[in-house]
Formats: C-alpha cells, sequence, structure tokens
C-alpha cells in the first residue's frame, strides 16, 4: 500500500516538475518579448509609425516639406539677389517644387 502511494505521489512530483520547467520556459519566452518590444529604439519605431499613419501627420510632413524646400530655393537659388530674373527663377522653381511636394 506504501508503495503504491509513494509512486503516485512521485508521478505527480514528476508532473509538477515538468509542468513547472514548461511555464518557466514559456515565461522566459514573455520576458524576451517584452525587453524587445521596451527597447527604446522599438519604441521610438512603434511611435513613428503611429504618427506616420495619422491624416493630420501626412499634412504636417507636406506642409513641412514645403517649408523646408522654400527655404532651400531662397537660400540656394534666389539668395540676396537683386536682379529680377533670379528671384523669377526661384519662385518658379519653388512652385514647382511644391506642386510635386503636395502631388506625393
Amino acid at each position: 500500500m506504501k508503495n503504491n502511494g509513494t509512486t503516485d505521489i512521485n508521478a505527480s512530483i514528476s508532473l509538477l516538475e515538468e509542468r513547472k520547467e514548461l511555464l518557466s520556459n514559456e515565461l522566459n519566452e514573455e520576458l524576451k518579448t517584452v525587453m524587445e518590444n521596451m527597447k527604446p529604439a522599438n519604441l521610438i519605431k512603434k511611435a513613428a509609425t503611429g504618427i506616420i499613419t495619422l491624416p493630420v501627420a501626412n499634412i504636417v510632413f507636406k506642409n513641412a516639406a514645403g517649408a523646408f524646400a522654400g527655404y532651400l530655393v531662397r537660400r540656394f537659388i534666389v539668395r540676396s539677389s537683386k536682379g529680377i530674373m533670379r528671384k523669377v527663377t526661384g519662385n518658379i522653381v519653388l512652385w514647382m517644387l511644391r506642386k510635386l511636394i503636395f502631388k506625393i
């Protein structure tokens, strides 16, 4: 009788140890996944992806790109020119860049 009881207990113990090891491995995998997701680079990437997908962000991005293009045109083409041709050329290039940016 005692022999049968101890074998049942030993079998239960071995099952519980196997379950403990399985759960421990699952917990370690979850921990690795959470640690990977919590890295600063991944957090920034997820935040940027979330912001870029918003329709408002698309409009803001286009406006910022247009403003930056205007700055570059004024900085490199027009400069502080007094000549009318350079100013006209700068305005035409700026208009073309804005059309291109808002078309995208």
